[in-house]
């Protein structure tokens, strides 16, 4: 199953419309790391602030938050610009978050737009008129005080690189272009990988075959 953390971590290419589907029809609601715009609003760039600011996460443009059949309404290509263009004007200093379109098929250039926050590559702490905003569960806020000052000295986290680099993994597709797995598990050698292949969390659904595969083996009697 889809998860947050398993769209946030894979390749811009993995970012299906079957995946975003999945991942909406399950009914997660909105959370620190996710959030739902039916359209282009103008506080899109204060989501992303906030959770640049905090743990970052997804914001899925296209799909609304209410209960109805089809949750993927899609928006039109110049959101893209509407975005590109509100980041850069409100946020303090100007930063873009990686934008992945997702076309929807037999629709008239409708998409859904995957804006994914990453902390570690955005110039933290991101304003919004000299506030910094912060994610809660479901909704922004403003930090205080302290919350600001461990936001302006914290370093940032930072990949190193060294010695022989492992490229990213490339997951096996079917015919019609979706993933087929969820993470490719590599064995017997201990060498550095390049940042783009580290820390690239697991979906549930990978937990699951990792603990089972685990379990079934031999090494579940090693002590």
């Amino acid at each position: 199953m889809t998860s947050t953390a398993s769209l946030f971590a894979c390749r811009p290419e993995d970012v299906t419309l079957g995946r975003v589907r999945e991942l909406v029809t399950t009914g997660q609601p909105e959370s620190l790391t996710l959030e739902y715009k039916e359209h282009f609003a103008s506080k899109i760039p204060d989501s992303v602030a906030a959770m640049a600011n905090s743990y970052g996460g997804l914001i899925l443009v296209g799909v609304t938050e209410r209960n109805v059949d089809d949750r993927i309404t899609g928006v039109p290509e110049p959101t893209i610009v509407q975005i590109v263009n509100a980041c850069h004007q409100k946020l303090e200093p100007p930063w873009i978050p990686e934008s992945i379109p997702v076309p929807l098929p037999e629709t008239d250039g409708l998409m859904v737009l995957v804006l994914r926050v990453d902390p570690g590559k955005a110039p933290r702490p991101l304003l919004v008129h000299g506030a910094a905003p912060v994610r809660l569960h479901g909704r922004n806020a403003v930090a205080d005080l302290s919350r600001l000052t461990r936001l302006i000295t914290e370093a940032a986290p930072q990949a190193t690189n060294f010695g022989l680099r492992l490229p990213p993994a490339q997951l096996p597709h079917d015919d019609q272009g979706e993933p087929t797995a969820d993470f490719l598990l590599r064995t017997g050698m201990f060498v550095p990988v390049e940042a783009a292949a580290t820390w690239n969390p697991l979906s549930e659904r990978g937990v699951q075959a990792v603990a089972d595969a685990l379990n079934n083996s031999p090494l579940h009697c090693v002590s």
